[in-house]
């Protein structure tokens, strides 16, 4: 039976009340330009920009008008510029289902302008909306008087240096020249000048609170933390690749944590209101498929890939569930304005009800055309009945989707992710740290292990010991370094992972983060030279001669 016979009341595998996003494939890249726009209109959705979403007339007009574009008139040094933009500036891809012509999929988030140029897509999975969200309501709980303006001028100042920026509906801006722009943030400007703004609307759609709010308000706190203490001190492009990294990390340990609560949601009919982590990761380092540090790695990935279909499940029994509390059990409707965790509580508790089991039969009856169950699942009740209809009529696909949700904001193959694989064959999929992933979580590691996220307070970077690193990577993140996740538990493993640590400090000392001038594991200290205060520095016996490419 394909997924339209499913009635409308039914049809669908998303469930905004557990993750308010769209489960699926997604660039996190072309993501943050929505995300800037989101915090420029205070909170507004966008109406796509109406002009070509093809690179050649920019280009045109670029060559002929511009006045910062000197000397690319003739035919080579245009095609100079074109092979530029090309690979520094915009990502282009095909159009439509078969892939016949080339379209202009989005500008690369080089700068805080780039909200400006945002071309239709469906791509954004509702992500900027939900990342949004979770600043501005963790600014609201500081008290910040206005918490939209904050936002506006913090992402201004970290992302958007050298432009002057104008008011709505389009929240257009244009380039007035800074000395700290580098080359390539001034071609997507010069760009950007040509491109007709998006404009705003209103929200549409009620947010959905999180349902995990003690992850999203230490994701929303290290988030603003980094962007106080590094905005306009790292080079833009190095900020944005490692402002990448920080939300792959995140939305890698959100999705994590939900596959591993899913189960226990479904046995015990509720839902924690404590500070529920995932599973501990192992992270490989050394990098070899036949050494068994990457094959604990691949048995993590497997693990929580293995955890996907409860998830899903766990969505559609949701999904069923508030449809039976919007016509009988309106009180816990009520409980939305509680928060999430008291919400899905409420909600899983409704399993209990005899009243739910008969309104499931009537409803199971009516989409399935079936006034009898087989054999197998006689012994179940209709609710389950019902939920099982639904999964086998559409959880392949969900399943197939929340995979990709999973591989795409972890970053796969990409600098900034936190996952490595192949994409075709057998799956061979390991958890690590990319390079720019771990710059980023040694910069927020070097703050945040010493201070908290303070509106308007720029914290200076302090050394940290590297045990308080790796500490710093199994609280936030869940990710083992030196150790074996306990499932794995073995002398050769605790051996593997012993070496596979020895590879992470040489990579550390490889990006000018590590010197160990101690033999002592908890005298030594890892640092961002060039950030972190000269006397901080020598007060913890560290060189800051070696500086990292990232700065």
């Amino acid at each position: 039976m394909s997924r339209s016979s499913v009635p409308k009341a039914f049809r669908g595998y998303g469930c905004p009340s557990i993750f308010d996003v769209e489960l699926n494939d997604v660039d996190l890249e072309q993501v943050l330009p929505a995300l800037f726009f989101r915090v420029r209109s205070r909170g507004g959705d966008f109406r796509a920009s109406k002009g070509e979403d093809t690179l050649e007339p920019y280009l045109d007009a670029m060559v002929a008008n511009d006045e910062l574009l000197v000397g690319f008139g003739d035919e080579a040094k245009r095609t100079a510029l074109e092979a530029w933009l090309r690979t520094a500036v915009v990502k282009l891809g095909t159009r439509g289902r078969r892939h016949e012509g080339e379209k202009i999929q989005f500008v690369r988030p080089l700068h805080y302008l780039t909200s400006k140029a945002l071309f239709r897509s469906t791509a954004y999975r509702r992500l900027h909306q939900f990342l949004y969200n979770v600043l501005l309501r963790r600014v609201a709980d500081q008290g910040v008087f206005s918490k939209e303006a904050y936002l506006h001028d913090l992402f201004a100042r970290a992302f958007g240096q050298g432009v002057e920026y104008g008011p709505g509906p389009s929240f257009d801006g244009h380039y007035v020249g800074h000395d700290r722009l580098d080359a390539e943030q001034v071609l997507c400007l010069v760009l950007l000048e040509h491109v007709p703004p998006a404009h705003t609307r209103p929200s549409r759609k009620r947010p959905e609170p999180a349902s995990l709010p003690w992850l999203t308000e230490q994701m929303a706190d290290d988030l603003l933390l980094f962007l106080e203490t590094y905005g306009g001190q790292l080079p833009a492009k190095a900020l944005v690749a490692q402002f990448l990294a920080l939300l792959s990390l995140y939305l890698n340990t959100y999705t994590r944590t939900l596959l591993k609560l899913a189960p226990e949601a479904l046995e015990r009919s509720t839902w924690p209101t404590d500070t529920a982590r995932p599973d501990p990761i192992y992270c490989d380092f050394v990098g070899q498929s036949e050494h068994l540090s990457n094959r604990m790695a691949r048995e993590c990935v497997d693990r929580d890939l293995s955890a996907v279909h409860k998830l899903v499940e766990l969505f559609f029994s949701v999904r069923v569930l508030e449809r039976f509390a919007h016509r009988h059990a309106r009180q816990v409707e009520a409980l939305r304005d509680q928060g999430q965790p008291q919400y899905l509580s409420a909600l899983l508790a409704l399993r209990e009800r005899a009243d739910l089991d008969l309104w499931a039969s009537y409803a199971l009856e009516e989409i399935s055309g079936e006034g009898e169950v087989s054999g197998e699942v006689e012994e179940q009740s209709s609710f389950q009945q019902l939920v099982q209809y639904l999964n086998a009529e559409q959880g392949a696909k969900a399943r197939t989707n929340a995979v990709r949700w999973l591989r795409d904001v972890s970053g796969m193959n990409r600098e900034f992710g936190c996952l490595v694989g192949n994409a075709r064959g057998p799956r061979r999929w390991y958890y690590t740290l990319q390079r720019t992933a771990l710059s980023a979580v040694v910069h927020l590691a070097c703050v945040a292990c010493k201070h908290r996220w303070t509106p308007k307070v720029q914290p200076a970077p302090e050394p940290v010991r590297l045990l308080d690193l790796v500490e710093f990577l199994r609280e936030r993140f869940g990710m083992l370094v030196a150790d074996v996740p306990y499932w794995l538990d073995s002398t050769r493993a605790r051996a593997a992972a012993a070496e596979n640590f020895e590879v992470f400090k040489q990579r550390l000392r490889q990006m000018g983060f590590f010197t160990d001038l101690s033999d002592d594991f908890t005298a030594q200290f890892v640092t961002v030279p060039g950030a972190t205060s000269p006397t901080l520095q020598r007060a913890a016996g560290i060189s800051s001669s070696n500086v990292p490419q990232e700065l």
